[in-house]
């Protein structure tokens, strides 16, 4: 018995599109490979940034303008903006 195979122009035929490249997953593959490592990133920024500003005393964040509880933000902020460069 043989299998049916679907192919590219069996695609075609019933989309109503003519696809002469092959069909995107290699590019879907790493968009979502770049997509993780660009996540990943910004955990790692955000995650450091946390570290380091917990570990100033509370004159040196009032130095620098911020209040231990503004931590967090400033550094999703930080994090964000640098993950936009």
């Amino acid at each position: 018995m043989v299998a049916n195979v679907i192919t590219p122009k069996d695609i075609n035929a019933l989309s109503g599109q003519e696809r002469t490249e092959p069909w995107p997953l290699g590019a879907w593959l790493v968009a979502l490979f770049r997509k993780a490592q660009n996540w990943l990133e910004y955990q790692r920024r955000y995650r450091r940034t946390v570290l380091e500003l917990s570990r100033l005393s509370d004159a040196l964040l009032a130095d620098i303008g911020l209040e231990r509880n503004q931590i967090e933000e400033v550094a999703r902020r930080l994090a964000a903006a640098a993950s936009r460069q």
